[in-house]
């Protein structure tokens, strides 16, 4: 049994799907934030989890270097785990992905797409957390395993100009003395900040206070290199980010985002895919070949494949179920099971398109679709494991038909999966 404090050697066996090193000693699990498997090192426990089966450590000296590590780009790689795999080459990146994927569904992937040249400044959203103290604040993402809030001061896999209007925000913020929101006592102002940018390098800011006492619109009032700044409150436990509703404070409400040759306004709450070069990929893939009569797209989101679908089909019928983004494609906000439970129609769709969220279509919506018997069905999901979940519940009518993996977060163990499925017949 491993205890808190402990010093002990161990090899890593392989990596998780957050890229933590999974280590074994005795009968229990180690998990270890920096290393590369087949990697030996001394390693220190910091903490064991409820029943003392899975613990978390911190590498104290490697002995075993892997060859396929390399000096990471980013100074500050060795604190911030918010990119675990910047010591990986790329090749090797690929074969961990490709491994926790096929490992995840039980099949081989058809094909899996990364972008070379894009390794670095490639997210278009980034949210930080924020910490320290009035005078020294910190914008940053929590250690994993940990509270602790790394600073991401000069973001690499940031858009340059993210990672410039977070690093503006801290100084405006910390000339002004705003006090960081602190989860323990509730007290503070300052908890998150939200940023997006398009392909005219403008960011859209919202800024997210954990009550409703907040200097947010004197950080605003200073912030006149960013388009535009919004303001939000997300006082409850745990660690959502998106707040109530967004308070316009200065500049524009909303930034046009091009993607797949679709345009579309960005407001301060909406989901922006953070790689929008690999994202055009993957819903090409999602549409590709596809024609006819009807279609449905749910988890519609910005309304992008539904875009897509309008060119080869006469009808689709879209379903978000985000207030923000319903309004901008002209619905009323649903969930899916709520749409499907009252859909009625003789004639099943010729396809339906799914992009879920990270938990996956779950139960209730995989078996209204199998109700539903549309020819075609295919799935964008950020989630392995959800997503071995939902083919199992889809084989009963459905046959795989191809899966294709997609390098969306480069430097972290995220893929996105595009998934087709073909009714039997």
């Amino acid at each position: 049994m491993l205890r808190h404090g402990q010093r002990l050697e161990v090899v890593a066996e392989r990596l998780n799907a957050v890229g933590e090193a999974v280590c074994r000693s005795g009968g229990s699990e180690l998990r270890v934030f920096g290393l590369l498997p087949g990697e030996r090192a001394r390693v220190s426990v910091d903490h064991v989890a409820s029943g003392a089966s899975v613990a978390f450590g911190s590498v104290l000296a490697r002995g075993v270097t892997s060859a396929e590590r390399r000096r990471a780009p980013c100074a500050r790689a060795q604190d911030c785990s918010g990119c675990p795999l910047m010591v990986a080459t790329p090749a090797l990146q690929r074969a961990l992905k490709t491994a926790l994927v096929e490992e995840a569904l039980g099949v081989a992937i058809d094909a899996y797409l990364d972008d070379p040249e894009g390794e670095l400044g490639y997210r278009w959203s980034s949210k930080r957390v924020v910490a320290g103290q009035p005078g020294a604040l910190v914008l940053g993402s929590y250690r994993r395993g940990t509270h602790h809030v790394a600073s991401m001061s000069a973001c690499l896999v940031d858009h340059p100009a993210i990672a410039r209007a977070a690093d503006r925000i801290t100084a405006v913020a910390n000339d002004l003395g705003v006090e960081p929101f602190d989860e323990r006592s509730g007290r503070g102002d300052l908890r998150y900040v939200w940023l997006k940018t398009n392909q005219a390098g403008q960011v859209l800011v919202t800024l997210i206070s954990g009550g409703p006492d907040s200097a947010a619109a004197s950080v605003a009032a200073q912030l006149d290199d960013v388009a535009g700044v919004f303001w939000a409150v997300q006082p409850s436990a745990g660690n959502a980010i998106r707040g109530s509703d967004a308070v316009h404070l200065r500049g524009v409400g909303t930034i046009d985002v091009e993607l797949a040759g679709e345009t579309r306004g960005q407001g301060p709450l909406s989901f922006l895919q953070p790689n929008p070069a690999m994202a055009e990929r993957c819903y090409a893939e999602m549409v590709r070949d596809l024609r006819g009569e009807r279609a449905l797209d749910l988890y519609s989101g910005a309304g992008i494949t539904a875009a897509l679908l309008r060119r080869s089909f006469r009808e689709v019928q879209v379903v978000e179920s985000f207030p923000e983004a319903a309004e901008a494609l002209g619905v009323l906000p649903q969930t899916v099971v709520e749409y499907l439970t009252r859909l009625e129609s003789a004639q099943p769709p010729d396809v339906v398109l799914a992009n879920p969220p990270r938990a996956g279509l779950g139960a209730e919506v995989c078996a209204r679709l199998l109700e539903l018997g549309a020819a075609r069905l295919h799935v964008m999901s950020c989630n392995p494991v959800s997503m071995a979940r939902d083919l199992q519940a889809l084989s009963a009518r459905y046959r795989l038909e191809s899966v294709r993996a997609y390098d969306t977060l480069p430097q972290t163990m995220h893929v996105e999966l595009v998934v087709r499925l073909v009714l039997k017949r």
